[in-house]
């Protein structure tokens, strides 16, 4: 597909490859090209992105990746849309064999959290010792990996992102574990403690007034109770596991910083 005379100058500013290029606008269905920004900066880097639509997202990565990585460049996922209207994703490309740069030339990093981008590159490095995968995306705040080979214990790995991402669990995984268990709870909810409410009741004797007052006691005696830690311990149990279950589904792990 052909360049036009302002996406070759775009190009040769970011020392990209004409060839490499012509195939992004290709593989990504021949949207405009541009200098791919830094995120919070808003500065120009030494890559290009294309729109693309978020539903060709990794048909255009499958289709431009070999070609890329055989002429020493990167193609990977730049920016997510969310489905906002007039915001379309974006697929990249930077010259270079190195894939941490695809995370340092977009300064990725979850600030908020005082994770700074050599934490970040050197806490991936360190998972490198337990497994292998690819840098897929990265923006300025999200990086996501697809897995060759998985850790061997990945709930272990997966307590061991929530301590590096707590994101992931706290506003990804968390949600459907809550659901999860109270859909379980729900007979218990509704029923169980109830009764055993009533059974102290029957044990105490009481008047009908007074038995309004226990009932109140023991009522406030059951939410005085650590049963609320407790839960909140086996929610996030249960989304360790459900993080662990679709690395291992997926193998892909998607970490960002809110």
């Amino acid at each position: 597909m052909e360049l036009t005379a302002l996406e070759r100058e775009i190009v040769a500013q970011a020392g990209v490859s004409e060839e490499i290029a012509r195939r992004l606008k290709a593989a990504a269905g021949g949207g405009p090209l541009r200098r791919l920004i830094q995120p919070f900066s808003l500065d120009p880097v030494a890559a290009i992105a294309a729109p693309v639509a978020p539903g060709r997202v990794h048909a255009a990565l499958e289709e431009l990746r070999p070609q890329a990585t055989a002429a020493g460049h990167l193609a990977f996922h730049a920016h997510r849309g969310y489905g906002l209207r007039g915001e379309p994703d974006q697929v990249a490309v930077l010259r270079s064999s190195d894939p941490y740069d695809i995370l340092r030339t977009l300064q990725t990093d979850g600030a908020n959290y005082e994770v700074y981008n050599d934490d970040l590159i050197a806490r991936l490095k360190g998972w490198e010792a337990l497994c292998t995968f690819r840098i897929v995306g990265a923006d300025g705040d999200w990086v996501e990996l697809e897995f060759s080979t998985l850790p061997a214990h990945l709930v272990a790995f997966a307590r061991d992102v929530y301590a590096f991402c707590p994101d992931t669990i706290d506003q990804g995984f968390y949600f459907p574990a809550e659901r999860e268990l109270m859909a379980a709870e729900q007979v218990e909810d509704n029923s169980g403690v109830l009764l055993r409410m009533l059974r102290d009741l029957q044990r105490v004797g009481v008047s009908k007034e007074g038995g309004l007052e226990r009932l109140a006691e023991v009522a406030q005696w059951h939410a005085s109770q650590p049963a609320t830690v407790r839960r909140e311990e086996k929610i996030r149990a249960r989304a360790l596991e459900l993080l662990a279950a679709s690395i291992k589904k997926d193998r892909r792990l998607f970490l960002w910083w809110d």
